[in-house]
């Protein structure tokens, strides 16, 4: 019974700091829109790396147009694309003044291979962009970020709300969608804030609403086509590099995965990124002088593995030491902590009044982190299996059974 209160408070200390965070960080977020927005001169290039996605990409192109006026939409279709070339075809009856339509014809299975090949197409000057498919980024963020480009930025991230989809979604896809709303406001946001204030400060990119230079493209060599996950990485050597990651106030609004299929290997996927780590020290230290600093940002970023593991374990064993113990009070606490610290925070990370939502929401957050625990230990499987059997693990792309079209 003492370890489950224990376990119990400790989630319950680790809430508050989360509600400080989201505090703080919508407090910075009001500050920021205050900032006049501006129209600079020099071309934005949004890129679209694409596989099989003529459910939305239509949509998708024609947001983009409306949207951001003066960009240049830029389409990159790959060889991967299966039999019948349907997005590669929709991608070239899309081109025209202001969409380009690249095709990577290499053999390389992930987002940064169609990356690195559209930058080597572009112009060398201009502002770059990454973003989805399923990408619909607030229509002032466009603006701001060349604001901050003009004010001496040289890397700005667009974080993810993640409620396109919501209204579609069963109970613990809903809790899924929160749980991603509170990580960008409650630790994105906060801690790309914090590298203003601390030095070593670790921080990491995200695959969508990623604006960057050429300088800086070159200067980290692209994005790695060897790792999992081209962002975490790419973060980790700004961070290693000095230069700042400018967090945009504006959320770009996209899909939750439609499926715990889906979901399960989303997550799976993202786990990739923190726990290749101590990969990316190996990698990055022939590259670098200063092996003590690159170790010390690796190691913070291999702890958001241990973390994404250590949370629903220490939940789930705080659950069954309550109910073992038949104590009405420490199994009361253990249900009021998980209520707290799960639906309570997510509600606050929603900032939702549909009470259909909260309700889905607080019914599905247990088995939703629950589920991202076991998300981690697949990925974890998935490495074993690999590194038994001599095979690299292959990226696989999200499932969504019923694609957004609007």
């Amino acid at each position: 019974m003492t370890l489950a209160i224990i376990i119990s408070c400790a989630f319950l200390l680790v809430g508050v700091h989360w509600i400080v965070k989201i505090a703080l960080a919508r407090r910075w977020m009001v500050a920021a829109r205050q900032k006049p927005l501006i129209r600079s001169k020099r071309t934005v290039y949004v890129l679209i790396p694409v596989l099989e996605e003529t459910g939305r990409l239509e949509n998708t192109v024609n947001y983009f147009l409306r949207t951001f006026k003066n960009a240049i939409i830029v389409v990159i279709t790959t060889a991967r694309e299966p039999p019948g070339d349907s997005t590669i075809t929709l991608a070239r009856k899309l081109a025209g003044t202001r969409v380009l339509h690249l095709h990577y014809p290499g053999a390389g299975d992930k987002m940064a291979h169609q990356l690195n090949y559209g930058m080597r197409q572009l112009p060398k000057d201009g502002i770059f962009g990454v973003y989805n498919a399923d990408s619909r980024p607030d229509p002032r963020t466009l603006r701001w970020v060349e604001r901050a480009f003009a004010d001496g930025a040289e890397v700005c991230q667009q974080y993810g709300n993640y409620t396109r989809n919501i209204a579609k979604l069963g109970p613990v896809l809903v809790a899924a969608a929160a749980w991603q709303n509170r990580w960008a406001i409650g630790f994105e946001i906060p801690h790309a804030l914090r590298q203003f204030t601390r030095t070593a400060q670790m921080n990491y990119c995200i695959g969508h609403g990623l604006f960057y230079t050429r300088q800086v493209y070159n200067r980290v060599g692209g994005f790695s086509e060897t790792m999992h996950n081209e962002d975490a990485i790419f973060g980790l050597e700004l961070s290693y590099l000095g230069i700042p990651i400018h967090p945009v106030p504006y959320f770009d609004r996209c899909d939750t995965a439609d499926s715990v299929v889906g979901f399960l290997k989303q997550q799976s996927n993202w786990f990739f990124g923190p726990t290749q780590s101590l990969r990316y020290y190996r990698v990055l230290r022939e590259k670098y002088d200063d092996k003590a600093r690159l170790a010390v940002l690796c190691f913070k970023l291999f702890c958001h593995a241990v973390y994404w593991i250590a949370g629903p374990t220490l939940l789930v064993l705080a659950t069954g030491v309550a109910i073992a113990s038949m104590d009405v009070l420490a199994i009361s606490i253990v249900v009021g902590t998980a209520f707290v610290y799960l639906s309570l925070l997510n509600i606050v990370a929603l900032r939702t009044s549909d009470w259909r939502v909260i309700f889905k929401g607080v019914l599905g957050s247990p088995a939703m982190y629950l589920l991202h625990g076991v998300a981690a230990l697949c990925a974890i499987g998935k490495m074993a299996a690999a590194l038994v059997f001599g095979r690299t693990v292959v990226k696989g792309k999200t499932p969504m059974g019923a694609r957004s079209a609007a």
